[in-house]
């Protein structure tokens, strides 16, 4: 690579931090050209979210009632384990000029839920810390097919624009930890099936507003 040329990560760093400003600067310079039914939601999505958000310590999504690690600690059952299956960017190194993307398996527990409010439409999100599932170090497979999660290493925890914790409700499934008797700190995570869930009320929300999102 010559000198002062950017490596295909570099670029790729770039656009993800730079695509908010863009995208917004593409919709407020074109909207006579925008029509169909969701110029609305474009136009929301590209002003932002408001400054305040709502944050719950459980919700409901997909059949399941998730729960915080917080609230979970407090009771008996476990209601905290999150996983996905999320494409995921990567390359060999930073002079790699081959950008490669599959899915890979995020097993993680559950840590906030804050739900954004839009103009017309609201977005719920969960921040979880996540396994370092990328890594055998994280996650491994014995031979009879069984997972084994690791949480002593995590992924997305430094304050870098490309960590992002956080996953919109609507991709969580849940799981729950069985701590692994023969080899400590490695727990095997049980998929849970869905259910019908009828929302009958209670204390689950907390109305505390967090600080605004930087512009």
């Amino acid at each position: 690579m010559r000198r002062g040329q950017r490596s295909a990560s570099e670029i790729d760093k770039k656009v993800h931090r730079e695509f908010p400003h863009r995208f917004r600067n593409r919709i407020c310079n074109n909207l006579d050209n925008i029509d169909g039914p969701d110029k609305d939601v474009l136009i929301s999505l590209a002003h932002g979210p408001y400054d305040k958000v709502k944050r719950f310590t459980a919700f409901n999504v997909n059949g399941f009632k998730f729960r915080t690690l917080e609230r979970d600690n407090l009771l008996k059952t476990q209601n905290s384990g999150v996983f996905g299956m999320f494409g995921t960017r990567s390359y060999s190194s930073n002079s790699d000029t081959q950008m490669r993307f599959g899915g890979v398996p995020y097993y993680g527990r559950l840590i906030d839920i804050i739900v954004l409010s839009y103009d017309g439409f609201i977005v719920p999100m969960f921040k979880c810390e996540w396994a370092n599932t990328i890594n055998p170090r994280g996650i491994k497979i014995d031979k009879l097919g069984f997972t084994s999660i690791n949480f002593a290493r995590l992924l997305h925890t430094e304050e870098h624009e490309d960590n992002e914790p956080y996953i919109q409700a609507s991709e969580a499934q849940m799981v729950f930890y069985v701590d692994d008797e023969n080899e400590q700190g490695w727990s095997i995570p049980v998929h849970l099936k869905q259910r019908k869930l009828y929302d009958m009320g209670g204390n689950d929300e907390i109305m505390t507003p967090i600080e605004p999102y930087p512009s």
